[in-house]
């Protein structure tokens, strides 16, 4: 278990992955499940996915993951 911390909250770390050139960590935090994209510069930047569309392919990705 991967644990970080981000604006003083823990994030548990379950998986990371990229598609079509942006990359994505699902972790849980407070005991929810969340999913954010992010970059890694001199420190990690996490960003909200807004989209439906990369939300849909976020829950496909967790989905796939979970069945392996």
């Amino acid at each position: 278990m991967n644990i970080i911390e981000i604006d003083g909250k823990q994030l548990e770390v379950l998986t990371a992955f990229e598609n079509n050139g942006k990359n994505y960590l699902v972790y849980k935090v407070d005991g929810e499940l969340s999913c954010s994209s992010y970059e890694l510069t001199n420190e990690l930047i996490l960003s909200k996915i807004e989209s439906d569309e990369e939300w849909a392919m976020v829950e496909a990705k967790i989905k796939e993951l979970v069945e392996v």
